[in-house]
């Protein structure tokens, strides 16, 4: 009997475990579809501050390198800042 995945359990399941109050992180492996990601970022010229929130669209692939996502920003601004250096939020 094939098993089939749930996103809806995987978020009741994180949701249950974030109200455990457990010391240790929750390490997610891998973002599902429609998961809201919010990041501050720092801009390198000029050394601005700010945040910004993406939305998962898909999973692209991964390897060595680390997990690739298509994502889209679900706040628009004005950016006038070309590089981004992000940390989790």
């Amino acid at each position: 009997m094939e098993v089939e995945y749930s996103i809806r359990t995987v978020r009741e399941l994180e949701e249950l475990f974030l109200h455990q109050k457990i010391l240790q992180p929750l390490r997610i492996r891998q973002y599902d579809p429609g998961t809201e990601l919010t990041y501050e970022v720092k801009g390198i010229v000029p050394a601005r501050t700010g945040r910004i929130k993406l939305e998962v669209e898909r999973f692209v692939g991964g390897g060595y390198a680390g997990q690739v996502y298509r994502v889209k920003a679900l706040i628009k601004a004005k950016v006038d800042v070309v590089f981004f250096m992000f940390s989790s939020f």
